[in-house]
């Protein structure tokens, strides 16, 4: 099987059935520079879109929120979920929407600190828009 093969997002669901699972993600991840957690992000959207019809594709994800060092000697949850918004459409490569999610999770992991305050007051959003 061919690595070209695996990349047409029709071709993935089949692949993944027929070949090692693990093997196979982690060829595209290394093909693509992103990681094993944005290859299935992009394969759940890929699932998503065929499924639904849908090109605006939103998965949440949770992040650790203890990036703080003051927050070190408290004991609770500290959790942010990040939404991983992206464009899915049936002519894009698997590839491309792989290399597509690994810039959208990163730029999410990068801003899960900012709070629904900033966004609103950066982008002139109401907070009706968040409920």
């Amino acid at each position: 099987m061919e690595i070209s093969d695996i990349l047409e997002p029709r071709a993935v669901i089949a692949n993944l059935r027929a070949a090692n699972k693990k093997q196979v993600l982690q060829e595209i991840a290394r093909r693509t520079s992103a990681s094993l957690f944005m290859v299935v992000v992009a394969l759940v959207k890929v699932l998503l879109h065929r499924y639904t019809g849908q090109t605006d594709i939103i998965v949440g994800s949770p992040v650790a929120g203890r990036v703080r060092p003051e927050l070190d000697a408290q004991v609770g949850l500290f959790v942010n979920t990040v939404a991983l918004r992206d464009r899915i459409h049936g002519r894009d490569t698997f590839e491309a929407i792989v290399r597509r999610v690994a810039q959208t999770t990163t730029a999410a992991f990068e801003r899960s600190e900012e709070h629904t305050s900033e966004f609103q007051s950066r982008f002139g959003i109401s907070y009706a828009v968040f409920c």
